[in-house]
Formats: structure tokens, sequence, C-alpha cells
């Protein structure tokens, strides 16, 4: 079911809440086309989901979205917090 359809807005109403974890794996070969993918998965992937949100007379609350992992880079031990700055490889550029 199409997130932009109006069975897929019927399917989220009543929801209190709404977890959006879907997206083209990022655990594969990063070509050029495979970052599209990843991109535009993300991208399109929570517009049509906030597109069906928007036609629901009675709105969820919250709204959560978790898109990759790899925002912050690989940092070791280091404690990372919202504040730290983001890694400099694809994911963090999106």
């Amino acid at each position: 079911m199409e997130f932009g359809s109006r069975a897929a807005a019927e399917s989220l109403a009543g929801a209190d809440a709404v977890i959006h974890l879907a997206g083209e794996p990022v655990a594969q070969r990063w070509t050029p086309e495979a970052k599209r993918r990843i991109r535009a998965s993300r991208m399109d992937g929570t517009r049509h989901l906030v597109n069906a949100l928007s036609t629901l007379s009675r709105r969820p609350q919250v709204l959560i979205c978790a898109s990759a992992i790899g925002y912050y880079g690989s940092r070791g031990d280091e404690v990372l917090t919202e504040a730290s700055r983001p890694g400099s490889d694809f994911s963090p550029r999106w």
C-alpha cells in the first residue's frame, strides 16, 4: 500500500503516534545509484507519510522518523550527544 493512497491514510486513522523506520538498506555498496535510492527512499517515503497524515481529521500527536545510524560517523568510544558534530561521509550529507 503506497502512503499517498487514501487507503494508507485510513489505515493510520486513530493512531496516537507513528514511527517511520522504512527506507532502502544502507548495508550495501554505496554506488551512485545506491546512494540515490537510499536518499530517495527516506525523503519520498517521509513525504508520502506526511501527506497521508495531513488528510486525517484527527492526526497522531507524534511522528518519529529514523533514517540512518551513521549520522555521527565512526567515533570509537567517544560519547555522542545531540550537540555532537555530524560525520563527514555520505549519511550525514543526505
